[in-house]
């Protein structure tokens, strides 16, 4: 008689399923936590680049960075806002660079074909305290540049970051609101939520560098930002004392917590 081959047995075969379950549970997280590191590196590249870009930007234009916009009217076709991705758009020359691979929002700076532009990703937006209402900032009245955020990770929703602008006790509840939908992935406002790589955000920083850091050591011990609603008066003369300003918000402090939440889950 011929011998059969031996088959493994039922037990044999959940006991081998039972170890692949394990390691997958195991190597599954470790995986995922790699894919999102080599995606935070990507995006901080991308703010490196943009950074240089800007960097380019203010020696070509007598030391001023871009503003947030400014309208340019074009006779017939109507008026147009060029937004600072437009303006430093030249330096980048690649769309992805506006572009974080962690970030799943779509919202795009669209009506930049007139002026000559691609559609541009929003995931990343200029700090409120550089916007200036269209007139640019000076680069050599900031300041510590190196401890004054330019640029920070976006919902995808405007040109501007509304980190900084938080100041009312309705503010901050909106916050806490916002907060918990980031860790969902369904951003409120669209300005303020992302969840961030494994707790932290990137940022470009006013001399050209660019950093990852938790939300809420941007808020303490340090401001980062500029002034809020809830900052002295001394902080409010002029949107340069507004840009330089330091004193720690409790408002900011609030809010950078409740982000800090939504970037932990």
């Amino acid at each position: 008689m011929k011998n059969r081959k031996q088959a493994f047995t039922l037990i044999e075969l959940l006991v081998v399923i039972a170890i692949i379950a394990i390691l997958a549970a195991i190597l599954f997280p470790v995986f995922a936590k790699a894919r999102d590191k080599a995606r935070a590196t990507s995006c901080l590249s991308n703010m490196k680049q943009l950074g240089l870009g800007i960097m380019q930007y203010t020696q070509d234009y007598d030391e001023n960075y871009p503003c947030g916009q400014y309208t340019i009217n074009l006779v017939p076709s109507g008026t147009y806002a060029m937004r600072w991705r437009m303006m430093v758009y030249p330096y980048i020359k690649s769309t992805d660079t506006y572009r974080c691979p962690s970030n799943i929002n779509k919202g795009i700076d669209t009506g930049g074909a007139t002026l000559g532009f691609p559609d541009l990703p929003r995931h990343y937006a200029l700090n409120v305290r550089f916007v200036n209402n269209g007139t640019p900032i000076v680069t050599n009245r900031i300041d510590t540049p190196a401890t004054r955020i330019m640029l920070a990770e976006n919902a995808a929703g405007d040109y501007r970051t509304m980190y900084g602008n938080w100041g009312s006790t309705g503010n901050e509840l909106q916050m806490q609101w916002n907060a918990y939908n980031c860790g969902t992935g369904a951003p409120q406002n669209g300005q303020i939520c992302f969840p961030g790589h494994t707790g932290f955000m990137t940022l470009l920083w006013a001399d050209g560098h660019a950093k990852a850091m938790r939300p809420a050591d941007t808020a303490a011990p340090t401001n980062l930002w500029g002034a809020m609603n809830d900052s002295p008066g001394t902080c409010t003369t002029d949107n340069y004392a507004q840009l330089n300003c330091t004193t720690k918000s409790n408002y900011a402090v609030t809010s950078m917590q409740y982000l800090q939440q939504a970037y932990d889950q």
